[in-house]
């Protein structure tokens, strides 16, 4: 799976797998920006499916995911 936005790559054995591994990929990435002071741009507009593509948004909570690796 690709994250245009951020250019990362994300993969799974299905394509739940991958949309959750997109998940922790952007989660990471967003957390470590807050970490830096730097801002989390809003994301663009999904792209168009081309031929024998998908395309999804992904929701992600940046507060959820960091409280997730302190336990």
């Amino acid at each position: 799976m690709y994250v245009p936005d951020l250019d990362i790559n994300t993969e799974g054995k299905t394509v739940a797998e991958a949309i959750e591994m997109a998940k922790d990929a952007i989660s990471l990435w967003g957390i470590c920006q807050e970490d830096m002071g730097k801002p989390i741009p809003m994301p663009s507009q999904a792209p168009r499916a081309k031929e024998n593509e998908i395309v999804t948004c992904v929701e992600v909570d940046f507060a959820n995911y960091r409280k997730s690796l302190n336990r």
